[in-house]
């Protein structure tokens, strides 16, 4: 007799059907499993695995991994579920995730129609665990995280979902992983501090945000946090090379608002900046979702010489002879923001507490040139001092005091 599941099709997001397979695995512990991959077995062999073996009695699972996107093997799926029971089930494991899910988790027409069908049988079950969310599809995205933090009895506002997906980004097992991890400690309201103090995907990018984060608010917060990074063994002049990076970023800021720019516009070219190409990311006639999947295809060794060739204008013999096989390592990107919410907490700075300082000090006429002004002495400050604690053999921890004590300085 059957009962279900005994077949069981297992598509999408790899990551995560390796998770159910685990749990599976303890959920029927008294089974025996075999595993087969479909590249080294023919179909002959797999269906006389797959039939039920009656020695003592025995219950066995036997996966089957990897899929083909053919009718011949859909007609093995079919075939083989009538051979299955409850002492002979069988998992096909779409483990190089051939069969492509959209953000609505539905395969194309032929395989959802296949899929359809084969629920039409009782001891069947299809787990579906979807694809990795676009570009495209952050409203998506948003909404699987505010789900899968509901599943787990906490809520987190929009704002924070859209925070999170900045940070942990768009593949579904990772956002669900960093959900799980969150839920242990969070309180049952999740707001965006949470998220900003708790979520980041490189101990690089948490540096980053908490040591300008005190920047941000007061010089014994600052200095408070630089010991703190200190005594975790970080080295100085990689501290002074963030607080550098941040003076940089800010003095754009002031010149692009002191040219008259918006902050809207501020905003879309700042996060525009240090990204490769600059050809199209600088390019006002290309929407932005638009220059994100043109500078994605140049990851593409083919792609890449096309462009250097016929765009750019370079002489094919001009390039790196090796440079496909080092393609994504060898081109070094600019210094640019990681995160839009790293841009928004700078320019947020900026526009409501250094402006209101100047304006209250110098009046309405010169406060944009002496913001200007003062962010570039600041980073030319910095330059010296981060320059001075690359080659000093002592006082370093005071020159990375002199940096931080130029952030608190008006008309410095």
């Amino acid at each position: 007799m059957k009962v279900r599941p005994s077949l069981i099709i297992v598509v999408g997001d790899s990551a995560l059907g390796s998770r159910f397979l685990s749990n599976y695995k303890r959920k029927i512990s008294g089974y025996s499993w075999n595993r087969i991959d479909i590249k080294d077995s023919s179909t002959e062999d797999m269906k006389i695995e797959c039939q039920e073996s009656s020695l003592f009695g025995l219950k066995k699972v036997t996966l089957i991994r990897g899929f083909k996107n053919n009718k011949q093997f859909r007609d093995l799926i079919s075939d083989i579920s009538d051979l299955t029971s409850d002492f002979s089930r069988v998992i096909f494991w779409d483990d190089s995730e051939v069969v492509k899910i959209n953000s609505k988790l539905k395969a194309n027409n032929t395989w959802e129609s296949f899929f359809n069908k084969m629920k039409e049988k009782e001891d069947f079950l299809l787990v579906n665990n979807g694809s990795d969310f676009s570009y495209k599809e952050k409203k998506e995205a948003i909404k699987y995280v505010l789900e899968s933090f509901c599943k787990l009895g906490k809520k987190i506002d929009q704002d924070a979902a859209s925070i999170f997906i900045e940070i942990v980004g768009l593949k579904r097992s990772l956002i669900l992983s960093e959900v799980e991890k969150l839920s242990i400690s969070s309180p049952a309201q999740i707001d965006r501090e949470f998220i900003l103090n708790n979520s980041f995907p490189s101990s690089s990018v948490s540096l980053t945000y908490n040591l300008s984060n005190s920047l941000d608010k007061s010089y014994s917060s600052s200095i408070s946090y630089l010991e703190e990074l200190i005594s975790h063994g970080n080295d100085m002049f990689y501290i002074s090379q963030i607080i550098l990076s941040k003076a940089k970023w800010y003095m754009v800021i002031a010149d692009l608002y002191s040219s008259g720019l918006d902050w809207n516009n501020v905003r879309l070219k700042i996060l525009e900046m240090g990204k490769f190409p600059s050809s199209i990311w600088n390019n006002d006639q290309i929407k932005a979702e638009e220059k994100k999947a043109l500078s994605i295809k140049l990851n593409n060794p083919e792609n890449l010489e096309q462009f250097m060739t016929r765009v750019m204008g370079f002489r094919y013999l001009s390039l790196d002879i090796d440079y496909k096989a080092k393609v994504g390592t060898s081109i070094k990107k600019g210094d640019c923001i990681p995160m839009p919410f790293l841009a928004d907490m700078m320019i947020k700075n900026v526009r409501d507490n250094l402006l209101r300082k100047y304006f209250e000090k110098y009046g309405k006429e010169d406060f944009k040139d002496v913001l200007l002004e003062d962010s570039v002495r600041r980073y030319i400050f910095c330059c010296k001092k981060s320059r001075d604690i690359r080659f000093a053999e002592s006082n370093r921890r005071n020159l990375l005091y002199q940096m931080v004590s130029s952030w608190f300085s008006i008309g410095f």
